[in-house]
């Protein structure tokens, strides 16, 4: 989009030369998709003449965004307007020599959108600088302190300082100039003619094509046309046609009466339509709309350009004077629903401001549903729909869709007549509102059933007392049934197969009532037929003793049953006795072990109890010890062993002498064979504990010595 090349003197080199810092500006449009990037490096010729005495391989360093300056306190930007550029640098000694030097980078091609030159993609650019023949003073070039404006405005006016810096004290002279072509298309790389000539070309240089009543010194259309005053380098114009234009700024040095050089800027100034008479923008509702239905709460985004401050008024009475705001973006609650004209005035400095308005509708957003009631009983349906939720203005469009199986399948209005249904199962109602551009739908299924039938029954109707009267409801509905029994005694239940215990004899009279809460309401009261509860015997009797043993196994029995009515009593005993018209009985068992008796009585009404007790015969306990053994092998006394009877657990431990442990066992039936850890022990007296423990957990402990003779 532009550059400028320039050098200062640093002094003398230690040879003599004189060194010279080059620096190298060159400016890029940031969003440029297509263009080139800046070089890395930038190649720089230095010519005596059309000599090439140097060439310079500059590396890109660091780039910068060329910061934005509105031509108006009142003008945005453009979209996507955007300048880079960078500076490159680099310090070289040159003697001085007749005919100075040129120093010189080109670069193809310029923005193809720039209207004051033809081809203008076929215009290359040469940004070029001069050093004075034999310059013994150690010239500096003069230098442009300030970046031009990004953007100029049509049809404003405009003054820019492109004044020059000279560090020698040189006096200046401006002028509007031709701008340099440089470089080509060529697809041959570094040629003379390629985008980036490597190196560049020798002086002279051939000027840009302009377009027809376009030159250097009137690159741009103006009332007035374009001009920059020669002392001062103050830049004027009135642009009035929009587009990209070249202008290049040549400042001439002079010194002494004598012209030293020179120095150029070639840049592209944009001239744009901006729009000065309106900039404050509010974000209209319709980019969101979400914010139609949304309630009270509605957020606000500012699409101004260049604002500095904000003042909000929402024009809601219900708030004011509060319905204001200096954010940029506020989120504002109103006070009631409503259409509401909401101010926006900006101030962007230096006396700019606009003001603007945008229409924003607040209504609350619609949630509507239906209720229905009345009789899903067919074939007799009945029923009412109720419309909920929102409430609606006079003008709001309600639409009910009740199916082709209804008497009424569509209907317009808040309150629809009542409908009949003759077909059972599922029908789909739908519900559509629309007030105020906000729209709710809502849609259920109405389910119609055939009617209950009821019925009850119980398991008995005659019952022992203690026997329990199963209950069951035998009724069916297509919903939930609910029960409650009342059996007629001062108790109920809600359970709809209840298992009852009546706690006296007698008649009763239950009753069951059943109902559905849902679907086909109906309910029945079922009077079930009478239960009678007859009076039961109670068994008991007793036994003396429980426990004996088998030398005395005798044992009395007592019966000590009750019954209010006549009964049958008989003595049952697992060993095969039994006693009818059982009122006292002795009775000898004949063996050890446990047995069972057992009471039962029956009476008139066949209601029969049982009682039973256990009785333990058990054998009298002996421990027999020999107390000499000869474990020689011969066959006759070799082992040791203990007789005992009447013991549930037993074990036996032998001693030697010395105490030591030689034996040890929990079996009665096995014997000591006179052995010790597989070797016999020797002949002696060895001593003996026995534990012996008894059927009625009884503990005996039995001590003594027996000889051992091998």
């Amino acid at each position: 989009m532009g550059g400028e090349l320039s050098y200062k003197c640093q002094g003398n080199s230690s040879n003599g030369n004189k060194l010279y810092q080059i620096k190298l500006t060159i400016y890029r449009d940031c969003n440029s998709i297509n263009g080139a990037p800046f070089d890395n490096p930038a190649i720089v010729g230095i010519y005596n003449g059309t000599n090439l005495v140097q060439k310079l391989q500059l590396p890109l360093q660091a780039v910068f965004l060329l910061p934005y300056s509105a031509p108006s306190p009142c003008a945005p930007p453009p979209p996507n307007t955007c300048i880079e550029y960078t500076t490159y640098t680099s310090t070289i000694a040159l003697p001085p020599v007749p005919g100075g030097y040129t120093i010189v980078y080109q670069r193809c091609c310029r923005n193809s959108t720039i209207i004051n030159l033809i081809n203008p993609d076929f215009n290359g650019a040469t940004y070029m600088a001069t050093i004075p023949p034999m310059d013994t003073a150690c010239n500096s070039s003069p230098h442009f302190p300030y970046h031009p404006p990004l953007i100029l405005c049509r049809n404003m006016g405009f003054n820019f300082d492109h004044s020059a810096i000279d560090d020698d004290g040189d006096s200046l002279v401006y002028s509007l100039c031709n701008a340099f072509h440089g470089g080509g298309r060529d697809n041959i790389p570094g040629g003379p003619t390629s985008p980036q000539p490597d190196p560049p070309l020798p002086p002279p240089y051939s000027n840009v094509t302009y377009a027809p009543g376009y030159s250097g010194a009137n690159p741009m259309m103006g009332n007035p046309p374009m001009i920059i005053h020669p002392q001062t380098g103050i830049l004027s114009a009135n642009p009035t046609i929009s587009g990209i234009h070249v202008v290049t700024v040549c400042v001439q040095e002079w010194r002494n009466g004598q012209l030293l050089g020179i120095h150029r800027r070639d840049y592209q100034f944009t001239v744009y339509n901006c729009d000065l008479s309106k900039f404050a923008t509010i974000r209209p509702q319709n980019l969101v709309p979400e914010t139609y239905c949304a309630g009270l709460t509605i957020p606000f985004v500012s699409y101004s350009n260049n604002a500095k401050s904000y003042f909000w008024k929402f024009n809601d009475p219900g708030k004011a004077p509060g319905d204001t705001s200096n954010l940029q973006n506020p989120t504002y609650t109103f006070s009631d629903t409503g259409v509401y004209n909401v101010m926006l005035v900006i101030d962007a400095g230096n006396g700019c401001k606009d003001t603007t308005y945008e229409i924003y509708e607040v209504r609350y957003p619609l949630n509507v549903y239906f209720e229905h009631q009345g009789s899903l009983c067919l074939p007799n349906t009945q029923v009412q729909f109720l419309l909920k939720g929102t409430s609606l203005s006079p003008m709001a469009k309600i639409h009910w869709n009740f199916g082709n199986n209804a008497s009424v399948s569509g209907y317009n209005g808040a309150s629809p007549p009542v409908i009949t249904f003759n077909t059972p199962g599922p029908h789909l109602v739908t519900l559509e509102v629309e007030d105020f551009g906000c729209k709710s739908y809502f849609s259920d299924t109405v389910q119609f059933f055939q009617p209950p039938i009821f019925n009850a029954d119980a398991s008995s109707i005659e019952v022992c007392l203690g026997e329990g009267v199963q209950f069951f409801n035998q009724s069916t509905a297509e919903t939930p049934l609910f029960c409650l029994w009342d059996f007629d005694n001062g108790l109920t239940s809600t359970q709809c197969n209840p298992l009852h215990y009546y706690q006296n004899p007698g008649i009763y009279f239950p009753k069951l009532k059943v109902y559905t809460l849902t679907g086909c309401i109906d309910s029945a009261e079922i009077s079930l037929p009478p239960i009678t509860i007859y009076p039961a015997p109670k068994a008991s009797f007793s036994a003396n003793p429980i426990n004996a043993s088998i030398f005395f196994p005798t044992i009395f029995f007592k019966n000590t049953s009750k019954s209010d009515v006549p009964a049958q009593y008989s003595l049952i005993l697992s060993d095969g006795t039994m006693v009818p018209n059982f009122d006292e009985y002795r009775h000898t068992f004949s063996d050890t072990g446990r047995y069972t008796a057992v009471v039962k009585v029956i009476n008139n009404y066949g209601c029969v109890d049982t009682d039973s007790l256990v009785i333990w015969i058990f054998p009298e306990i002996t421990i027999f010890v020999p107390n000499a053994f000869t474990p020689n092998g011969d066959g006759i006394n070799d082992i040791f062993f203990v007789s005992v009877s009447g013991i549930l657990e037993f074990e036996i431990s032998i001693f030697n002498r010395w105490g030591d442990r030689v034996y040890f066992s929990t079996n009665p039936s096995e014997g000591w064979d006179g052995t010790h850890q597989g070797a016999n022990v020797p002949s002696g007296v060895y001593n003996y504990i026995i534990k012996a423990r008894d059927y009625q957990d009884v503990l005996h402990v039995k001590k003594g010595q027996v000889y051992l003779f091998n």
